[in-house]
């Protein structure tokens, strides 16, 4: 595994590990229906600095931003 910094082609792995925390509402004090697109630009907003991990055989296993 590495991690790395995010890139634009790393959205949808995000959006797939993300949206689903956000949607439960108990980690984030965000709103539980953003969209898509909103949560993205949160998580990978230009103030960030977002990185994935990613396995050996190229599948995103996770993601953080500082």
């Amino acid at each position: 595994m590495i991690i790395r910094p995010a890139t634009p082609a790393d959205h949808a792995s995000i959006s797939r590990i993300v949206l689903p925390v956000i949607r439960a509402g108990e980690t984030y004090a965000l709103d539980r229906g953003m969209s898509e697109e909103a949560a993205l630009a949160y998580w990978c907003g230009a103030d960030r600095f977002t990185s994935v991990a990613q396995a050996h055989d190229g599948a995103i296993l996770g993601t953080y931003y500082l």
